[in-house]
């Protein structure tokens, strides 16, 4: 588990610090698979790489683009989205706009460009409205 010292820290995280959180991915993987024996795989597969980047700089595994499931592509996508959009005791969140400038400036690199664009297409239409 992740020591709550290192979750409730109010200052950017120690390189040390930010490899204990780098496991979080295995960690949520073995406890919904020991939680849940029946999950589906495309699930559990998700929950594991969701944090890999396209060029192969993500976590905890450093794969790249085609290793990467593609519900953890997705995923990895609004879960970016939603961290920039909340605040940390270490940094201020980020407006909706600022984020969606930081998927799309970083999308080929970090996340697939084409999930990128129908994501931020979907969150500037005037339909959607956010909660």
């Amino acid at each position: 588990m992740i020591p709550d010292y290192i979750l409730l820290k109010k200052e950017p995280l120690s390189k040390d610090e930010f490899s204990i959180i780098k496991q979080y991915p295995t960690i949520s993987y073995l406890l919904t698979k020991a939680m849940f024996q029946t999950a589906n795989k495309d699930l559990l597969y998700a929950i594991l790489y969701h944090k890999e980047y396209i060029d192969g700089t993500g976590y905890p595994y450093q794969i790249n683009h085609e290793a990467i499931p593609l519900l953890a592509k997705i995923i990895s996508v609004a879960d970016a989205f939603d961290a920039m959009l909340s605040f940390r005791p270490y940094r201020n969140n980020k407006s909706k706009y600022e984020a969606i400038r930081i998927l799309r400036e970083e999308s080929g690199t970090k996340w697939d460009a084409e999930i990128v664009h129908i994501f931020t297409h979907l969150l500037t239409k005037k339909e959607i409205n956010m909660v």
